[in-house]
């Protein structure tokens, strides 16, 4: 975009979802832009996001605690075994998808865990820390959250960003109601998703456009 002829390259800015929102900060290493946007953006590792998000989505469905423990617990061996393996990612995934049945996870979700689990992306970014990328961006960064986020929990993720963030441009806010699609949400549970009719919050898209009209005047 930035080569672009009809693109003012210093009026870019990158704006990422999820782990997106992770993404960004490094991708502003390697190429610079004027703003980042985080979009529900981890500010913790992705092994710490999805074994909160584990237990907080389980109980939104329904799930006794007794079950939650027990997803959780192999969730966290599951990581274990990605960690320690030394033998190949096949061997690791092997390794890891009989972790799991042993555990009583089902075939299918075992196998489903594993291709998640033992892709490059995962096994580099299950206990990559955000923060450091975070306080090395040194342009403004809005990081917008939803409140019934099940999936990135702003309780956890947004002290770290309003810590990490020094630009006095930066904002952390959350909505209130919205889910981790910027949907409002009833629960914030998964199942909720397909249910909505709205694809994005309008409040969401007049925060970011306000936010980026304000970092950009008289850019």
């Amino acid at each position: 975009l930035k080569a672009d002829a009809r693109i003012d390259a210093g009026r870019t800015a990158y704006v990422g979802h999820s782990e997106g929102g992770l993404a960004a900060p490094i991708s502003a290493r390697e190429e610079p832009a004027a703003a980042l946007v985080l979009l529900a953006g981890p500010a913790v590792p992705l092994s710490d996001v999805i074994l909160r998000q584990t237990g907080d989505i389980m109980r939104a469905e329904g799930a006794s605690e007794s079950d939650v423990e027990e997803a959780v617990s192999a969730s966290r061996n599951a990581f274990d075994v990605v960690r320690a393996g030394s033998g190949g990612e096949e061997t690791t995934a092997d390794a890891l998808k009989q972790s799991l049945m042993d555990a009583g996870t089902s075939e299918g979700m075992a196998e489903a865990m594993t291709d998640r689990l033992t892709g490059p992306w995962m096994r580099w970014a299950m206990d990559y820390d955000p923060v450091p990328a975070l306080e090395a961006y040194d342009g403004p960064v809005f990081a917008l959250f939803g409140s019934k986020d099940l999936q990135v929990t702003p309780q956890v993720s947004a002290p770290l960003m309003e810590n990490a963030l020094s630009h006095p441009q930066s904002e952390v806010l959350t909505l209130d109601g919205l889910n981790h699609l910027f949907q409002p949400a009833e629960t914030g549970a998964l199942s909720e998703y397909i249910q909505i009719e709205t694809t994005f919050d309008e409040r969401a898209l007049e925060k970011i456009g306000d936010w980026l009209d304000d970092v950009f005047e008289g850019a």
